[in-house]
């Protein structure tokens, strides 16, 4: 096998801090003729469900499209097994070097590594040379004077935050899930929804009203999304539900992408169903004004 300058990582969302690392390992891979290598970490379910609040940018099936995609195909994925997870950051480094050939590792600027998270880029400065490797190091990547981070991400858009969040993706944030039969409380209002089935561990924004895309049918439609539990109608069950603006159809059972475009409003408890319904035309509107410019 042919020597590999490799990055290592859970690359979660694939930000455009994990892209500039990718495209530098590229970029080195082609100047001393190496075989890129961009090596996954996957997780166990175990310790997703021990991890409760370790909610997810990316599934697993979004990421490795998107870093698939970026790297032309050369990921692999190592299962993060106890064995790997209590390997010395001397054995991790000397493991990379004998499973895949490993000539030159490319890290991002907070990068850990080994049994405790003891390697890091200070630790590599100091011993790199001692296992015949070269590291280069991608310094932080900012945007709007935030340093990028899946971290910094979840905290966007768990605040609602969407626009920012589409920045640090280079992307819109999207939620895809199965269209699946709601209550029906929002056609006796008079505005036809789609309710979505999120999948487990994936992060849904903040509780509120946001200006989407949603693709459906390999078409993209405007749409108002509503995330929350319709406190003025005293429902107190949580939703995702979606407004297609002029459509119609029975879309059950299908599969839709919803890309969130920029927040509307809080989630708020209104004094009447009439002022819920005048709001909801409202929020149709801003919709439509704003992802007119995108469709």
């Amino acid at each position: 096998m042919k020597n590999t300058c490799i990055t290592v990582g859970t690359f979660d969302g694939v930000h455009i801090a994990h892209r500039e690392i990718i495209v530098t390992t590229l970029k080195i891979s082609a100047a001393f003729n190496f075989e890129p290598l961009v090596l996954v970490l996957n997780y166990p379910p175990k310790f997703n469900l021990l991890n409760s609040d370790r909610f997810l940018i990316t599934t697993d099936e979004e990421k490795m499209s998107l870093l698939r995609e970026l790297s032309n195909g050369r990921v692999e994925v190592l299962d993060f097994t106890k064995e790997i997870e209590l390997l010395e950051p001397e054995e991790f480094l000397s493991f990379l070097k004998e499973r895949y050939y490993a000539r030159h590792l490319v890290v991002g600027f907070n990068h850990t590594f080994g049994k405790g998270r003891k390697g890091d880029v200070s630790y590599l400065s100091k011993t790199i040379e001692n296992f015949d490797l070269f590291v280069t190091v991608v310094p932080p990547i900012k945007v709007e004077n935030n340093i990028v981070s899946s971290s910094f991400i979840r905290s966007l858009l768990y605040s609602g935050n969407v626009k920012l969040a589409a920045k640090c993706l280079s992307r819109f944030y999207s939620v895809s899930g199965i269209v699946v039969k709601g209550a029906g409380i929002a056609r006796e209002l008079g505005f036809r929804t789609i309710n979505l089935e999120i999948p487990d561990k994936k992060i849904v924004p903040k509780k509120g009203v946001y200006a989407v895309i949603v693709s459906l049918g390999g078409k993209n439609f405007p749409g108002a999304c509503y995330i929350g539990e319709s406190p003025t109608l005293g429902l107190s069950r949580f939703s995702v539900e979606v407004h297609l603006i002029n459509f119609e159809g029975d879309v059950y059972g299908e599969l839709a992408t919803v890309q969130f475009v920029d927040f509307l409003r809080e989630d708020i408890k209104f004094p009447s169903v009439e002022d819920l319904k005048n709001q909801i035309s409202k929020d149709i509107a801003a919709s439509n004004k704003l992802i007119s410019q995108f469709l």
